[in-house]
């Protein structure tokens, strides 16, 4: 009986723990300790094969192409995460600003007359705040300006 090799698909699924919520890979991953992801090599043979982030890979499987020069978003804030219903497609501004935003627990409020422009930064902290202030803040008020421009 010829021996079966397993495909592309099966060899990724085998990989991936499912919970309640999240999808959690447990193959290889990046070495940024941070923000792991999990990689994953696709394709066919050893001289085919493309090393791929985990979630990309299930994203596009199960959902269908990511637009050129978009990234996914993790809304559920887990890197290992493979479900494509965490994850939304975005422009690399935007993905930037969300990690900021999370990050740093920072809130943008708009004020009501301008539409965009921001008024109130709220922190979890006031010494945070006093940090943010004058440092990373002025970047997050950038973005939201360009953004909303």
């Amino acid at each position: 009986m010829p021996r079966h090799f397993p495909t592309t698909s099966e060899r990724f699924w085998q990989k991936v723990r499912k919970t309640d919520e999240c999808w959690y890979w447990e193959g290889g991953r990046t070495q940024n300790l941070r923000f792991p992801y999990g990689t994953f090599y696709a394709g066919g043979g050893r001289k085919n094969a493309k090393n791929m982030v985990a979630h990309r890979y299930a994203y596009e499987t199960l959902v269908g192409p990511i637009g050129e020069g978009l990234y996914l978003d993790h809304l559920c804030q887990e890197t290992m995460c493979v479900n494509p219903a965490h994850l939304e497609p975005v422009t690399a501004a935007e993905n930037f600003m969300r990690g900021f935003m999370r990050e740093h627990n920072v809130k943008v409020f708009l004020h009501p007359e301008s539409g965009w422009s921001p008024f109130l930064i709220g922190l979890n902290t006031w010494s945070t705040f006093a940090s943010a202030l004058f440092g990373t803040a002025a970047i997050v008020i950038a973005i939201v300006a360009i953004l909303h421009a």
